[in-house]
């Protein structure tokens, strides 16, 4: 709805001999990235509270329920070596059949493949983001300009007539800042091979992206996976088949 009210989100000047054209951004109105970062940050905590439930509905299984001192403190473990699984089973999830354990202990994120690190697990950044959404601050998430080295543009050569798509003997030069995009700033630099009469990109390269332990991630290609990785683990306790690694 943002961008749809956006209008045109490019505008082009022009070096001397019209072979060098400069796109910059044009944004009517500012990203309303606070409230994407709310909502980004309500569905990280459903997706946490869901597997949350699942332990809980685990530790009442038989009817006893968990141990009272712990009865506040039941949730689906995501840790990072065996040893902390394991004391969190001999404590907060006692009551858990030991079959329910057990598939629980397949999905942990220290089951990573040769090569992979831990704290990379989709496990374990869905439970840091929940943990700094709740008790830290909300999660920012920005629309940046996405670094393409291939992009559609459409541009008129001076010396022939309509338009032309983008050819290979074109470069571009990603010239945008590493942040958020802002009204005016730079965002690619094409040189033509020719003089060109007239160039335009359509839309904006940009794409939604929220930092985690200094990296930036795509917000939807991040949702889409952890979506995938919750719904495993549904699967995992319900039938005991792992069917990807967490």
């Amino acid at each position: 709805m943002w961008r749809a009210s956006l209008g045109a989100e490019t505008r082009a000047e022009y070096s001397d001999d019209s072979r060098v054209v400069t796109f910059y951004a044009v944004l009517a109105t500012s990203a309303p990235a606070h409230e994407w970062s709310l909502t980004f940050g309500d569905i990280i905590h459903n997706y946490r509270s869901a597997l949350d439930a699942l332990a809980w509905s685990m530790a009442n299984l038989d009817g006893n329920g968990p141990d009272p001192q712990y009865e506040k403190q039941v949730y689906f473990p995501m840790k990072r070596t065996f040893e902390a699984f394991e004391k969190e089973s001999r404590t907060k999830l006692s009551s858990v059949p030991d079959f329910i354990l057990g598939r629980m202990e397949r999905v942990q994120p220290y089951h990573v493949q040769p090569g992979q690190a831990v704290e990379d697990g989709i496990a374990l950044i869905l439970h840091d983001l929940d943990i700094a959404d709740k008790h830290k601050a909300a999660l920012e998430t920005q629309a940046v300009v996405a670094d393409k080295t291939t992009y559609g543009i459409a541009y008129r050569p001076l010396d022939r007539d309509g338009w032309v798509e983008t050819a290979e003997s074109t470069f571009p030069e990603w010239i945008a800042p590493d942040r958020a995009v802002r009204d005016g700033d730079p965002i690619v630099r094409w040189n033509f091979p020719a003089p060109v009469k007239e160039a335009e990109i359509q839309e904006l390269p940009l794409r939604l992206t929220v930092h985690h332990g200094g990296k930036r991630h795509d917000a939807f290609e991040l949702l889409g996976l952890i979506d995938q990785q919750v719904a495993d683990t549904f699967a995992v306790i319900e039938t005991g088949k792992l069917r990807s690694q967490w």
